[in-house]
């Protein structure tokens, strides 16, 4: 199965503990990411047909081990495994592209940022 894990909060929170205390003796940089469904007007839905657009996206478009967990109905958070700053900046514009083509009717934007885990 060549796709990202999708767990739930209470595992991902496992797992981000997990991999924090790992990053301290590992030599491979891992990169944690939020991306938030930002609606231009405030009677567009955020979620819906979006999220499960960009959830579909994330399982589908990042890479087998990485790590993807939907917060709430906007909103998804990433783990990203050996990987540095550059590819994680790459690999997010990737994902807003796709997410943009795919939801051409659509005026929502995606708010993305990220950090190298500590």
């Amino acid at each position: 199965m060549d796709s990202a894990f999708v767990c739930d909060r209470k595992i991902f929170s496992y797992i981000y503990e997990l991999e924090s205390r790992r990053s301290d003796r590992d030599w491979a940089s891992t990169f944690v990411s939020r991306i938030k469904i930002e609606a231009e007007e405030a009677s567009e839905s955020k979620g819906g047909e979006a999220g499960s657009n960009l959830l579909d996206i994330l399982r589908t478009k990042l890479r087998n081990g990485d790590v993807v967990c939907q917060l709430d109905d906007d909103q998804y958070a990433i783990i990203l495994y050996d990987i540095n700053s550059n590819d994680t900046a790459s690999v997010m514009d990737r994902i807003s592209n796709y997410y943009l083509e795919g939801n051409s009717n659509l005026k929502n934007k995606l708010e993305i940022d990220y950090q190298k885990l500590a």
